[in-house]
């Protein structure tokens, strides 16, 4: 009797996995829906998420990391006097009703502005999504030296937010520029090749996320509930280091008004330390490259950008390398200039500790200040941009028109 070759275990698998590719190539290349939908549903997530679904386009686009989150979140919550969902209520009525005051006209904001957001995450959130016909007559963006050195960050590509815009956007002009290293930019070019050759390759995140939220929700259905139990009160960061933070966040982010009563207060030194500390030029050298594509790409949009420098508290410069802060501010200045757009320094507009919960954050009254002061600075700029956006929109108008009658 013939006996046939054992063909190793390994190799069925290989014949196996290469099957699959290639039944999962044939298919639609969306089998698996919207790749947005299968990402991480962090705070990012729900910033961009919202954004997406606009069905308005906004007048004035608010955009920064958490300190322009503040103005947003707690300061709105300040101003308006009740509770609400950080990741749905995505304006500034404070700023709205200031404007209007001012510019005798209803101005409608909208934010995408996300905790952690440095240079990079702005430049390629910005590229993808404001655009078509969400494309706003000005932005304000508000930057601080944390947005272009932040040590804690190795890679520009390896943020949420950056890995969910190349996923579900296009970033190759800037696929070298996000990975400071010869071998970040390998292994780049390598899952290049790898998600050509193998489909399934390319959708990994997403059929992982599947696959985790089923065995969840598996896992709830026979598990019993856990037990409550006193645990110590642990910061956003600290739970983030242990692992804590789920990926998928809660939809419901609860902020609340500032109650002078019981004032949260935290200091984040170390953190900040470790931040700015060593000064790393091929850290900061890449971030301020995005701001200048930022810029670049506001400017063939028609859009007029103003940076605004966020204030801090005073005890935060002692935790920067000797001359950051000073670099800071004439490279962002340099680069607006270059780019036409506007540059607000906010630091002495007359904010004080008691403005701030940390080195670095105002609190929800303090936020409100902010608005209270930068608004009137912003008033003959967005002026301007209205006007020069309402002049040119007449004059389109008016061209259509007589290209008709001339028909």
């Amino acid at each position: 009797m013939l006996r046939l070759p054992r063909i190793p275990k390994f190799l069925i698998a290989c014949l196996g996995f290469a099957l699959v590719n290639v039944a999962f190539g044939c298919t639609e290349k969306d089998t698996l829906g919207d790749s947005f939908q299968f990402q991480n549903q962090d705070i990012g997530w729900w910033t961009v998420n919202n954004f997406r679904q606009l069905q308005k386009r906004a007048d004035v686009l608010l955009i920064g990391s958490s300190l322009m989150c503040r103005v947003t979140n707690e300061g709105e919550a300040t101003y308006l006097n009740h509770d609400l969902n950080g990741n749905e209520h995505h304006r500034c009525q404070h700023m709205e009703d200031l404007l209007a005051q001012d510019l005798h006209r209803k101005v409608l904001t909208t934010s995408l502005s996300v905790p952690g957001m440095n240079a990079s995450d702005a430049s390629v959130v910005f590229s993808e999504l404001v655009k078509d016909g969400k494309i706003p007559d000005v932005i304000v963006y508000g930057i601080a030296p944390r947005d272009f050195l932040d040590n804690g960050l190795e890679v520009p590509a390896n943020t949420s937010l950056y890995q969910l815009m190349e996923k579900t956007g296009q970033l190759q002009d800037v696929a070298n520029l996000s990975r400071l290293t010869r071998t970040d930019r390998a292994k780049y070019a390598a899952n290049k090749v790898l998600r050509r050759i193998f489909p399934l390759y390319d959708k990994q995140t997403e059929l992982s996320i599947i696959f985790r939220r089923a065995a969840k929700q598996e896992l709830a259905k026979t598990l019993p509930a856990p037990a409550i139990c006193e645990l110590p009160t642990l910061d956003k960061v600290t739970k983030s280091l242990l692992h804590l933070v789920p990926e998928d966040s809660d939809p419901y982010c609860h902020v609340t008004p500032y109650d002078e009563s019981h004032p949260n207060t935290a200091d984040f030194k170390n953190c900040y330390l470790v931040s700015y500390n060593p000064f790393r030029p091929g850290l900061y050298n890449p971030q301020m490259k995005f701001l200048d594509r930022f810029l670049k790409i506001a400017k063939s949009r028609n859009i007029q950008v103003i940076l605004v420098n966020m204030p801090l508290r005073k005890d935060s410069f002692n935790l920067m390398p000797p001359n950051l802060h000073n670099l800071y501010m004439q490279d962002a200045q340099r680069i607006a200039t270059a780019n036409g757009a506007n540059f607000v320094d906010m630091q002495h507009s007359g904010f004080n500790d008691a403005d701030y919960d940390d080195q670095v954050h105002l609190t929800g009254r303090g936020a409100s200040k902010f608005v209270e002061l930068l608004t009137p600075k912003l008033v003959p700029y967005i002026s301007q941009a209205l006007a020069t956006k309402e002049a040119a929109r007449q004059l389109s108008a008016s061209t259509k028109t007589s290209t008709v009658k001339s028909f």
